[in-house]
């Protein structure tokens, strides 16, 4: 299948800085609170096809052009009930046989069971 590259992004026992609180005149002691961070994971390999069977089932939400990569990246749910699994997929901007793919958050479920093949009948 060729090399593949899988790292892990962040501490996720930090707070996100990006967000704040943004409640205005409530007199209340300030509660500390997390936010938390779903888990990333970026895997990258080699591949003529853009669709790599992860085993998961996924549906297409969105696809667009992001700057400095002439290849669209393409955005994904999980299609298993209650899962919030998303993932989003890329060519690599200089090597486009290089296929990134991007995972957020964590499956609360199997990896599904694979579809049936239809058998002939006798």
């Amino acid at each position: 299948m060729g090399d593949v590259d899988i790292r892990e992004e962040g501490d996720y026992s930090e707070p996100n800085p990006k967000r704040r609180n943004t409640d205005i005149g409530v007199s209340k002691a300030p509660v500390p609170h997390k936010t938390i961070t779903e888990p990333k994971i970026i895997v990258q390999t080699r591949s003529e096809v853009d669709i790599l069977d992860d085993g998961y089932r996924w549906r297409k939400y969105g696809q667009k052009m992001v700057k400095g990569n002439p290849h669209p990246r393409s955005y994904y749910k999980c299609t298993s009930a209650g899962c919030n699994v998303r993932k989003h997929v890329e060519r690599a901007s200089m090597d486009p046989k290089a296929v990134i793919t991007t995972y957020e958050g964590k499956h609360n479920h199997d990896v599904p069971a694979a579809r049936n093949v239809q058998q002939p009948q006798y």
